[in-house]
């Protein structure tokens, strides 16, 4: 039997994910779906898979840490980028944003079209969040987007934060 650890970007996603998983009616196969965050050696030891589906700085943690297991990444796309944008833009007037992901986004057209400065830095692991958001602040950052690891540490100095969400169509591309 194959074991398929599917870590989901953010609780609420969880039911979406367990009933697309129900149609899809596959044998031979146990899902296990979870909800983890952070790059936590120990924690990501504790699960037994062939295959980890994830994103993030969660996901590749799994691919440094666990070179043994398959990994499928859950992509960022353009849209769930732009959305995070967006949802930062009807909420506050800001006119900088920092994205913070293990990976480059590009986002250069956003800049354009709401008329904003977006600072990027790429972070694969947990460790330097800390010292980046003092760095952002030093700047004078005034919003961050990233994923749930990123937001949890934003949330607790109380800066402007937005989720880059992941759409159902995306989760259902990365389960099939």
């Amino acid at each position: 039997m194959v074991k398929i650890l599917f870590i989901i970007p953010y609780k609420e996603i969880g039911p979406y994910v367990q009933e697309y998983i129900k149609q899809c009616a596959v044998t031979d196969v146990d899902f296990q779906v979870v909800d983890i965050y952070g790059t936590n050696e120990k924690v990501i030891n504790e699960y037994q898979a062939d295959i980890v589906v994830a994103r993030g700085m969660t996901g590749y943690a799994f691919m440094r840490g666990r070179p043994d297991v398959h990994f499928v990444e859950i992509p960022v796309t353009s849209y769930d980028v732009l959305s995070a944008v967006n949802n930062l833009r009807k909420r506050h007037f800001i006119d900088r944003i920092t994205i913070i992901w293990p990976k480059n986004i590009h986002f250069e057209l956003l800049e354009e079209i709401f008329g904003i400065s977006i600072t990027q830095y790429i972070v694969e692991n947990e460790s330097g969040i800390e010292g980046l958001l003092d760095l952002i602040e030093e700047e004078g950052g005034s919003a961050v987007i990233g994923g749930l690891t990123v937001g949890r540490y934003c949330r607790a100095r109380n800066m402007l934060y937005a989720p880059i969400y992941t759409t159902e169509e995306t989760l259902e591309r990365a389960l099939d």
